[in-house]
C-alpha cells in the first residue's frame, strides 16, 4: 500500500501508452518515434506533475513515467540528484534530450514539451501571447487559499489578488482555444489552468463558480470533458489529491491508501 510521498518503496517504473487514435493537431506519434523515448521523473503525488502529465495526456503522447518516494534510499534518490540540473524534480529526458544531461523546473519542462508536441502557438508573437497568459495563471495559483474561500471579501482593485486576476484570465481566454473543439490543438497555459481550477473544486466544490465566477467555471468543466483528459482523469495515472494539496493538513498522505497494483 502507498500513503503519499513517503512512502516506505522504492520509485515505481511505468510505461504510459494511452489508448486511441492518436489526435491530428498535435506532433505525430511517427515523429515522436523517431527519437529516445520520453522519460518523466516526479513524485508520487500531482504537485508540480500535474500539467505536465495532463498535457501528455491531451496530446496522446506515449512516455515512460518514474514515481519517486521521499523515503527511498538515498543511494537511490542520489541518482536523480546528481543528474537534475537543480538537484530536484520534476525532471525529463529523451525526446532529444540526454539521458547524462535531463531538464529540470517544471516552467522548462512544459515550454519544452509544450513546442514539441505542437502547444505554444504557431508564431513568436502568439508563443508571448501563452507566456503572458501562464504567467498570469501563475499569479492565480498563488491564492488558492483565497479562491477556496467560503465568501472572502472580494476586493477587485489589488491586481495581484485572484478577483482581479481571475477576470484578467477571463479575457485572455477570448483569444485561446476553444476547449469544446476537441479538433483544435489548446496550448500549455489552458492546460496549467484546468489543473489549478480543479485542484480549488476537490478543495471545495462551487468554490470557482462562486469566488472566480461562471466563465472560468465553464472552461473547468469544457478542459474535463475533453476526450484524452477525461480518460486520463479516469485512468490509475492520475493519482489522488494528497491532503496537503487539499488543505486539509501539512502532510502529503492520501486519505486512502493506493494499492500499488492498481497503479500503471
Amino acid at each position: 500500500e502507498i500513503l503519499g510521498v513517503m512512502g516506505p518503496i522504492d520509485p515505481l517504473f511505468f510505461e504510459i501508452r494511452p489508448k486511441g487514435e492518436k489526435p491530428d493537431q498535435y506532433t505525430s506519434k511517427e515523429l515522436l518515434d523517431q527519437e529516445e523515448p520520453l522519460l518523466f521523473t516526479y513524485f508520487g503525488i500531482k504537485g508540480l506533475g500535474e500539467q505536465i502529465r495532463m498535457l501528455l495526456a491531451e496530446a496522446g503522447a506515449d512516455y515512460d513515467s518514474v514515481l519517486v518516494f521521499g523515503s527511498v534510499d538515498q543511494e537511490h534518490a542520489m541518482q536523480w540528484k546528481k543528474r537534475s540540473a537543480n538537484g530536484l524534480l520534476p525532471m525529463i529526458s529523451g525526446w532529444g534530450i540526454s539521458r547524462t544531461t535531463p531538464i529540470s523546473q517544471s516552467g522548462a519542462i512544459i515550454r519544452f514539451l509544450a513546442r514539441k508536441l505542437g502547444m505554444y502557438g504557431t508564431s513568436v508573437l502568439e508563443e508571448a501571447v501563452i507566456d503572458c497568459f501562464y504567467e498570469t495563471v501563475k499569479d492565480l495559483a498563488d491564492h488558492n487559499t483565497l479562491i477556496c474561500a467560503s465568501d472572502p471579501e472580494k476586493d477587485y482593485s489589488i491586481a495581484k489578488l485572484p478577483f482581479a486576476t481571475g477576470r484578467c484570465v477571463e479575457k485572455m481566454l477570448k483569444v485561446m482555444p476553444d476547449p469544446k473543439d476537441d479538433t483544435v490543438a489548446v496550448n500549455f497555459a489552458q492546460i496549467y489552468l484546468v489543473t489549478i481550477l480543479m485542484q480549488c473544486e476537490a478543495t471545495r466544490s462551487g468554490c470557482v463558480a462562486e469566488n472566480l465566477g461562471p466563465t472560468l467555471d465553464q472552461f473547468c468543466r469544457d478542459m474535463v470533458q475533453r476526450p484524452r483528459i477525461s480518460a486520463f482523469l479516469q485512468s490509475p495515472a492520475c493519482l489522488p489529491y494528497t491532503r496537503k494539496e487539499l488543505e486539509q493538513s501539512d502532510s502529503y498522505t492520501f486519505d486512502a491508501p493506493i494499492i500499488r497494483g492498481s497503479m500503471k
